[in-house]
């Protein structure tokens, strides 16, 4: 491999490597940052998919497609879940003065 290439793949797999590295965390924080880390786990698949590209290495390659779709994945869910809440039911006190229960005998 000549030198521009054997850069570009250091280059590649670093910030490739940086980035899923501050996704897991993100994620795993549980602390409202999902969006950036699916963001950072999408760019992080991109970079790592040259590199796999660089170095024909085609199962690495599969592999990050399957991040990437992951990725896709996790972004759209927190948008439909950030912008469509589920219906959900109220549950009934029924120490509340309006509450009804009749007992037939």
């Amino acid at each position: 491999m000549d030198g521009s290439r054997r850069r570009l793949t250091s280059i590649f797999e670093v910030i490739g490597s940086t980035l899923a590295i501050a996704y897991a965390l993100l994620v795993a924080s549980n602390t409202g940052n999902e969006v950036l880390g699916f963001a950072l786990l999408l760019v992080s698949s991109g970079l790592f998919a040259l590199w796999a590209v660089l170095d024909r290495r085609w199962a690495f390659l599969t592999l990050q497609f399957f991040y990437a779709l992951s990725a896709v994945i996790g972004l759209i869910r927190w948008y439909l879940a950030s912008h469509y809440r589920p219906l959900t039911i109220s549950h009934q006190d029924p120490a509340d003065a309006h509450y009804q229960h009749r007992i037939d005998p």
